[in-house]
C-alpha cells in the first residue's frame, strides 16, 4: 500500500494493486495534526522611523525553526531588549516601561507579545529581544530628534569682551528635550537679541543673520562704538535657552594720538624749585572713548625742569597726571607718550 494525500490533514490509505484509493479499508482516513514546533526565534515587527520621545508599539513573535508561529509560547515571560541607547541628556529607551537593557515582562497569547517602545537618543535603532535562550532582531529604525527645547538648547558667544566696532562669533546650538542636537534647525526656531536693559551701554551693537549648519547656528555680533556692557539673550517659545543671556563687554579700541588731549593746570609757574603746575594726559580712542590701564610717559622738548609722575598708570577717566616745576625761567614744552606713541597735542 502506499499513502495519498487528500487534504493538508487526511490521508487516505490505498492498495498497491488499485489506483483508486478504497475508503472501505480499515482506520481509513486517519487525521493527523500537524503542530508548530518549540519556539526558535522571535521577530519584532511593527517599528517605523520617528522621532525621539515617541512612543512606537513594537509586536514581538515567537516562531519555530519553519516560521510557524509558536502558539504554545503564553503567559508572562521575561525578555531583556537591547539596541537602542541612553539619549544625551541621560534619558534611556524603554520597552512597556522598562529601560532597554533590564529584564522587562511580557505577556504573550498564542506566540505574540505585543508592547510599547519609546526611543528617545536620535540614532539608527536595531531593536533586539532576548528570553535567554531565544531571541530576535527587528529590522532598522532611524529616529530623529524631537522639537527645539530650551532645556538643552545653548547660547555662546566667543569672545565675550571686543573693542568698540570689534565681532564676536554667537552660536546657538539647536537641542531637543533629550540633548539630541537637530541636525535640521533652522533659525526660525528660535529668537536672538541685543539689549541693553539693566546693562552699561546705551547702544546695543548689531547682531546678524543666523546660518545653521547641522544644528549649531552661528551669527556675527559688532559692537558699537560706545564702551560699556549688553545683554545677548536668546529665547524658545519665550523661555530663555540654556546660558542665556550672555554679557558681552565692549572696551575702547586702541589709544588715538590724534583724539587723546594733553592739558595743564598753569601755563605759567614761578620758577623757584618748588611751584608746580600738573599736567593731565587723556587717552581716547577713535571714537572717543576713554582708555584706562595704560602707562603713559611725560618728556620735556628741553631745559632743566622736573617732573613727578603722580599716576603714570590711566585710571577709569582714562586719565594719568604728572606735575612739573623748574628753578630758571624758561619754557618747556611737553610731550605725553604711550606705548612709544607720541600724543599730538602738547602744552607748554
Amino acid at each position: 500500500f502506499f499513502f495519498k494525500q487528500k487534504t493538508a490533514y487526511e490521508i487516505y490509505q490505498c492498495d498497491w494493486s488499485s489506483d483508486v484509493c478504497s475508503s472501505d479499508l480499515s482506520g481509513s482516513p486517519v487525521p493527523l495534526t500537524v503542530t508548530a514546533g518549540g519556539a526558535a526565534s522571535f521577530t519584532l515587527t511593527g517599528l517605523a522611523d520617528g522621532t525621539a520621545g515617541a512612543s512606537q508599539t513594537v509586536t514581538v513573535t515567537a516562531k519555530d525553526s519553519s516560521n510557524n508561529t509558536v502558539t504554545s509560547y503564553t503567559g508572562t515571560k521575561s525578555l531583556t531588549f537591547s539596541g537602542a541607547n541612553v539619549a544625551p541628556a541621560g534619558t534611556a529607551p524603554t520597552v512597556a516601561g522598562t529601560a532597554v537593557g533590564s529584564a522587562t515582562t511580557v505577556t504573550f497569547s498564542n506566540g505574540v507579545g505585543r508592547m510599547a517602545f519609546v526611543p528617545y537618543k536620535a540614532e539608527t535603532v536595531t531593536l533586539a529581544a532576548t528570553d535567554g535562550t531565544v531571541s530576535g532582531t527587528a529590522s532598522a529604525v532611524t529616529i530623529t530628534a524631537a522639537s527645539a527645547a530650551s532645556s538643552q538648547t545653548t547660547l555662546a558667544a566667543s569672545p565675550t569682551s571686543v573693542a568698540v566696532s570689534g565681532t564676536a562669533t554667537v552660536t546657538v546650538t539647536v537641542k531637543d528635550a533629550y540633548g539630541n542636537t537637530r541636525t535640521a534647525a533652522a533659525a526660525s526656531e528660535f529668537a536672538a537679541a541685543v539689549t541693553t536693559s539693566t546693562y552699561t551701554n546705551t547702544t546695543a551693537g548689531t547682531l546678524g543673520s543666523f546660518t545653521c549648519t547641522t544644528g549649531v547656528c552661528t551669527a556675527t555680533y559688532t559692537a558699537p562704538t560706545t564702551t560699556g556692557t549688553v545683554g545677548l539673550t536668546t529665547t524658545i517659545g519665550g523661555t530663555a535657552v540654556s546660558g542665556s543671556p550672555v554679557t558681552l563687554t565692549v572696551t575702547a579700541g586702541g589709544v588715538s594720538a590724534s583724539m587723546s588731549t594733553v592739558s595743564t593746570s598753569a601755563t605759567s609757574v614761578i620758577a623757584d624749585g618748588s611751584a608746580t603746575a600738573t599736567i593731565t594726559v587723556t587717552l581716547k580712542d577713535a571714537s572717543s572713548n576713554v582708555i584706562s590701564g595704560k602707562t603713559v610717559g611725560l618728556t620735556p622738548g628741553s631745559g632743566t625742569s622736573t617732573i613727578t609722575t603722580v599716576s603714570g598708570t590711566t585710571d577709569a577717566l582714562g586719565q594719568a597726571t604728572f606735575t612739573v616745576k623748574a628753578s630758571a625761567a624758561q619754557s618747556v614744552l611737553y610731550t605725553a607718550t604711550v606705548d612709544g606713541i607720541p600724543i599730538t597735542q602738547t602744552v607748554t
